[in-house]
């Protein structure tokens, strides 16, 4: 509830890149939903499980197929972050922005069985702020599900509402749900030593592999981000695998 939201949201705008531009770590990419709530209409509102998976799911193909480092899904938005790698295609924005708007649009329709739409951009990045993007994409999406909890379960709220007055009076009636609803889910790489048999020396070998884990407590997400953002430079980074 401390962050500033107003303040980031004019801060990270400046950051935002189209065009023909290139585009280096750190940066993120945000996809968000075209007309979804149309789209869905007769899905649970204000946030449904089944969208909220088919997004994840989304945003787990993304991060395989660009190599990133890290994702994080809210309401109807997807933020593909690049921390340490380097994004695809050069890095052209153009070509980040299209073909991940299209996977993304593609995965999400089939699982949900609807034409639903993504739109995406890209924000430009620096080590020290981006724990404080994901933390601003963190604060609106919270901000945005106790609106329209309030305004489905009490009343429609009066213009300038103090958002902490809302959340009161939800947490009260126990309307309010603390968990993917409210804070979403990111997904991070972990790193994971196995066991295997080097058939060539028939002996016993320790293989260690990146594995893609889900999240929805928001304070292990940061920690995550955290551990990515100050990861050494030269640290290997093993094939990611499910």
């Amino acid at each position: 509830m401390s962050v500033d939201v107003a303040a980031l949201h004019r801060f990270f705008k400046q950051r935002e890149r189209l065009s023909m531009e290139r585009i280096s770590v750190p940066t993120a990419l945000r996809l968000d939903g075209v007309g979804f709530g149309k789209a869905l209409k007769g899905f649970e509102s204000p946030r449904d499980i089944r969208v909220h998976r088919a997004l994840v799911d989304a945003c787990r193909v993304a991060m395989q197929r660009f190599g990133a480092d890290f994702c994080y899904v809210v309401s109807d938005e997807l933020n593909i972050f690049f921390v340490k790698r380097e994004p695809p295609y050069g890095g052209r924005i153009l070509k980040l922005c299209t073909v991940a708007s299209s996977l993304v649009s593609s995965v999400v329709s089939l699982e949900l069985g609807k034409n639903l739409l993504f739109d995406a951009r890209v924000i430009e990045l620096e080590p020290s702020t981006v724990v404080d993007y994901l933390l601003y994409r963190m604060r609106v999406g919270f901000g945005n599900y106790v609106t329209k909890l309030y305004r489905l379960k009490v009343a429609p709220p009066r213009e300038g509402e103090p958002l902490e007055r809302l959340l009161k009076e939800l947490e009260a009636r126990n309307l309010l749900s603390f968990d993917w609803r409210a804070y979403g889910t990111c997904l991070a790489l972990e790193t994971v030593v196995r066991k295997a048999i080097d058939r060539i020396r028939c002996v016993e070998v320790e293989v260690v592999r990146r594995r893609i884990v889900e999240i929805s407590d928001p304070s292990k997400c940061v920690e995550k981000l955290i551990e990515t953002t100050t990861r050494a430079d030269d640290e290997p980074l093993p094939s990611t695998e499910r």
